[in-house]
């Protein structure tokens, strides 16, 4: 994993702080699958993945630009 893509998810879970029960995904499982998503996903496909619809809309974003860096070759 890319240090700006662990560093955008450690940003995500700090922003968090939601608690979990144990018959649920933690959100940091979540964030995890989101992001997965979100490097999987085709070119130019739009749309909030439904691995991610259970953040936040600031840490979906963050991980969203993320992924675009990436994308762009603009991550370290």
């Amino acid at each position: 994993m890319r240090a700006i893509t662990t560093t955008a998810l450690a940003a995500v879970l700090l922003l968090a702080g939601a608690g979990c029960s144990d018959d649920e995904q933690s959100y940091e499982e979540q964030a995890e699958q989101c992001t997965q998503a979100l490097a999987d996903r085709a070119p130019g496909v739009k749309g909030k993945p439904a691995d991610c619809e259970g953040l936040t809309e600031e840490d979906y974003g963050v991980l969203l630009g993320n992924q675009i860096l990436e994308d762009e070759g603009l991550a370290p």
